[in-house]
């Protein structure tokens, strides 16, 4: 009975929602032009996005930014953690619109969190496969969920570029997340997220990717019900082999209720399969939500 309640209160809110989110009303608009709608697009990109981040987004991956500090594993640089630069650098943020921190090229083996006080900071990298950003804890180990994840943002306005996030701790430990993001207004752009279960923790408030690598096995994009609304915009989104009798779930959106205006939209994605493993794409729960959108221009 719950389920045809729920199914019948999803149909009827079909339209409201497609309106919601204008997933065809793609019309190139003046980027001065902001919507006061929450949920339109300016350009293509959600409307929260600032005029500063919009031009951001329409660069090429190799963008060159202007950083304010750098870190680099081999001492060529102002630190040799990230940790260590965000919190050294955490008194420069405010009175900026951006605080730019340049990483580089290496593998950094650290638990970092950008915390709450550490806002509108743009973390760069020199590509995906070059700057890794990598831990292994999980809960077959002893570690919740939510405390398993290799990098956490919290601080609002949040941007990464080209970097890679990564949990190593393999199919057999259960949930390990990569990333966990709880800022308000984030970007991931060019970025890679590598796990198998629980890869990406979108767990709070407005988050954008574009053009991102997110693999896994079981419930590798996962979100709290209340709080997470995500677009995956031209993102590659890897299912990987788990383990012998598993499944792969994509995408696990927790919304129990269908008044929740909340969910994730798949937007002009790609859905690769490792080694012709096939799995499930559409939505765990009856009422979650998640808007698969393939745009032709």
């Amino acid at each position: 009975m719950d389920i045809t309640s729920n199914a019948l209160a999803i149909s009827g809110k079909i339209s409201s929602f497609l309106n919601l989110i204008q997933a065809t009303s793609f019309s190139r608009r003046l980027l001065e032009a902001e919507p006061s709608e929450p949920g339109r697009y300016v350009d293509g990109n959600p409307s929260w996005v600032s005029h500063g981040d919009r031009r951001l987004l329409e660069t090429p991956a190799t963008l060159q930014f202007t950083p304010n500090a750098s870190v680099a594993k081999d001492g060529n640089g102002n630190f040799t953690t990230i940790s260590e630069t965000v919190a050294q650098s955490r008194q420069m943020f405010f009175g900026v619109a951006r605080y730019v921190m340049y990483v580089k090229e290496g593998v950094y083996n650290e638990y970092m969190e950008v915390d709450v006080h550490a806002w509108n900071l743009t973390m760069y990298g020199d590509g995906p496969d070059k700057t890794i950003v990598t831990g292994s804890k999980n809960y077959v180990d002893g570690v919740r969920t939510f405390k398993s994840a290799t990098f956490d943002a919290v601080g609002d306005g949040f941007m990464a570029v080209s970097m890679a996030f990564e949990n190593t701790a393999g199919p057999a430990k259960g949930q390990a997340v990569a990333l966990r993001v709880q800022a308000a207004r984030s970007i991931f752009l060019h970025c890679r997220m590598q796990a198998y279960q629980d890869t990406l923790y979108a767990h709070s408030h407005r988050q954008f990717y574009r053009n991102c690598l997110i693999s896994g096995t079981i419930d590798f994009i996962f979100g709290d019900a209340a709080a997470a609304a995500a677009v995956f915009q031209k993102c590659f989104l890897t299912m990987r082999r788990p383990q012998a009798h598993h499944g792969t779930v994509v995408f696990a959106q927790s919304r129990v209720r269908v008044e929740e205006s909340t969910g994730f939209v798949s937007q002009n994605c790609s859905f690769v399969a490792v080694l012709a493993f096939t799995g499930a794409t559409h939505p765990r729960l009856p009422v979650q939500r998640l808007l698969h959108h393939h745009h032709r221009p």
